[in-house]
């Protein structure tokens, strides 16, 4: 029983360091290269189904199908287009996309992941709308890594609608990587007449790193209040 208590204090010690490690980016301060801070760009929307009713739509099969292969249940998201619901689910041990294809769905395995090497840090911030929120891509505070800098300008417009510290968390894996992170970012806004309700999801990766961002922020002009799950992993080979 003492050895048992013992390796439970070690679990929660290393679930601590593990926790700290990502709050400051995983790495040491001044070493390698800044991470960039993007303006927040244009973002279109469309008449869309809030993410969860999207969800409560897909068939049980194929919700069952994504948690057997993304594992433990992390996030998710889904989307109408046209009638058909296109989802996406972060487990444990993958990120897992189904596609509708006529009347049944497709199944792609997005990104490996390492379950073991998975980190949390939980955002919550209001800001007071001190940032300039033009439109068009670009780096507002310093222009960081080059490599960051390339990102798709359709991901950059994303990230820099996030908190700070949620974009240096998102970004910090892929600084001194040899290319560009490739990824996705999902928006769904509800706009009332004093304030706009967002749920957003997103992803970056490379061959080594994952990073996950999902959550919701109320926007009233230039202020916003931010909930949100940054979650980094281990790509697994």
């Amino acid at each position: 029983m003492s050895d048992e208590r013992e390796r439970f204090r070690e679990d929660r010690r290393s679930a601590a360091d593990r926790e700290r490690a990502l709050a400051r980016g995983g790495e040491e301060r001044g070493e390698g290269r800044p991470v960039p801070v993007h303006r927040p760009g244009a973002i279109e929307f469309f008449p869309a189904v809030d993410p969860e009713e999207a969800w409560n739509r897909l068939n049980p099969e194929v919700r069952g199908v994504l948690a057997r292969r993304a594992g433990q249940p992390l996030e998710r998201w889904a989307r109408v287009d046209d009638g058909l619901v296109t989802a996406i689910l972060l487990g444990d041990r993958a990120l897992v996309k189904a596609t509708p294809n006529g009347r049944s769905h497709e199944f792609t395995e997005l990104i490996p992941l390492s379950p073991e090497t998975a980190l949390l840090k939980e955002i919550t911030e209001t800001s007071g709308g001190g940032r300039t929120r033009t439109a068009g891509g670009g780096v507002e505070r310093m222009p960081g890594s080059p490599v960051l800098d390339r990102m798709s300008q359709e991901l950059r417009d994303f990230l820099g609608h996030l908190p700070e510290q949620a974009q240096r968390l998102m970004q910090k894996p892929f600084r001194d990587a040899a290319g560009p992170p490739r990824g996705e970012r999902e928006i769904f806004q509800w706009e009332t007449a004093v304030q706009r309700d967002w749920k957003v999801f997103g992803y970056l990766h490379d061959d080594r790193w994952a990073t996950v961002v999902a959550g919701s922020g109320v926007l009233r002009g230039e202020a916003a209040t931010w909930r949100l799950n940054c979650r980094r992993f281990r790509v697994r080979k």
